[in-house]
């Protein structure tokens, strides 16, 4: 019945945005007004948080337009600097620096305080980067290199350079843990030449570079996807996604033993979700994942999804929890996933395109129950969203289609107290 109203809506394209929000469950909670919002840029790239202020690549209104970093107190939203050179993404804050890349591909050092240009040594490069302990884990190509925060502008020295087996197409920052520096890397499938798919989890010695152990799965067409990983001192968590029996993917969570590199246990979910946010390690005892709910139904998006907390000794399920929605574009802090979500504002065309009204939801993963949400951004675009340091962030780009577009107050940054 309802994919029948669907199509006379898409035929009418007149007063059909409540029908196609018909699904979604009602909320009562309560409505947060935004702690404050800055609407003098645009912004379609994830915030960053870190140390009591928010980094984003975003694009002033008119004047110079490209890409640029701008950095505001997290608490009160007050502009503290922005930098003058086009800018892709940002790819690591530590300490007091900030590491970003160019449009070019070329990475730059920033004082993250001040927003001065760092002299950066011209050998280092990365695509994905993260630090531990005073040094620097980066990514290139199939490079692995270890530098120190203090060589970074003193001289070309890393403490040492190793090869992934395996060169990477996507680039997850490595994770460190118990010594260990673990990179994760995907080679997709090549008809000419004859390549076959491979993915590899390959886990280093933080100190020597030196290959402690590797994992690989090698097949012609669909090898697993790496969608993330994570560690502590005695074990590795590695979540994919698995193609090759199932078009929509399942999930598949691993667990090795972090000395040896063995299987300790294998947890596959009934399909893939894709807005989980990986292997997480909430407490001591527990990994989290997820998973859709059972039935034929449990592909619904009024039927959200299951948050799952395993054993991390054996993979027993110790508590699961079920959303009232299925969330996307989410980050995990303390317990909690904050996420951007929308509906339909209104149908444009007779292929459903429609434009969306948007908000944030706070969501806890021990009930499940949505906990608060954001005013309704009309016609406002929403990147995921950054949590951390008691804050939640996202950033907001107009929705433009042919004649319709939002109005400029609702791009920006705006953020709230992360509970209330």
């Amino acid at each position: 019945m309802r994919w029948g109203l669907l199509l006379a809506c898409s035929l009418a394209l007149v007063g059909c945005a409540a029908l196609l929000n018909s699904n979604r469950p009602r909320y009562h909670g309560p409505i947060v007004k935004a702690a404050w919002h800055n609407s003098s840029i645009h912004v379609d790239r994830k915030p960053v948080i870190h140390d009591g202020v928010v980094y984003v690549v975003g694009m002033p209104f008119g004047g110079r337009e490209f890409r640029r970093v701008y950095a505001f107190d997290l608490k009160s939203g007050k502009p503290l600097w922005e930098n003058d050179f086009p800018v892709d993404k940002i790819l690591l804050t530590t300490g007091s620096l900030i590491f970003l890349q160019e449009n070019g591909g070329r990475p730059r050092l920033l004082d993250a305080k001040s927003g001065k240009d760092l002299k950066l040594s011209p050998l280092l490069a990365m695509r994905s980067a993260t630090a531990a302990d005073g040094v620097v884990y980066s990514v290139a190509g199939s490079s692995l290199e270890a530098r120190t925060l203090e060589s970074l502008q003193s001289d070309n020295k890393y403490l040492w350079h190793a090869e992934v087996p395996v060169t990477p197409i996507v680039s997850l920052p490595p994770v460190v843990a118990g010594g260990t520096v673990y990179v994760g890397s995907l080679s997709d499938f090549v008809l000419t030449p004859l390549k076959r798919a491979e993915t590899g989890f390959y886990a280093f010695d933080a100190k020597s570079g030196a290959l402690r152990w590797k994992w690989e799965s090698r097949e012609r067409k669909g090898a697993p996807f790496i969608e993330g990983f994570s560690a502590d001192a005695n074990v590795a968590y590695l979540w994919m996604n698995d193609k090759s029996a199932n078009v929509f993917g399942f999930g598949v969570l691993i667990s090795f033993d972090a000395a040896t590199g063995k299987e300790k246990w294998n947890h596959t979910t009934s399909m893939y979700v894709p807005s989980c946010p990986g292997p997480l390690l909430l407490d001591s005892n527990t990994v989290l994942t997820c998973d859709y709910p059972p039935g034929k139904e449990g592909t619904r998006d009024e039927k959200g999804f299951l948050f799952q907390c395993l054993n991390r000794q054996n993979a027993a399920q110790v508590s699961e929890v079920q959303t009232p929605w299925k969330y996307s574009n989410g980050a995990v802090s303390n317990g909690m996933l904050f996420a951007s979500d929308h509906q339909v504002h209104e149908l444009l065309t007779e292929n459903n395109n429609s434009s969306p009204d948007s908000w944030v939801s706070a969501v806890s993963l021990e009930t499940g129950k949505e906990l608060w949400r954001s005013e309704t951004i009309e016609l406002g675009v929403l990147t995921t969203p950054a949590a951390g340091d008691g804050m939640v962030v996202v950033g907001s780009e107009i929705f433009t289609f042919n004649s319709v577009t939002g109005k400029r107050e609702v791009a920006g940054l705006w953020a709230w107290p992360a509970k209330h």
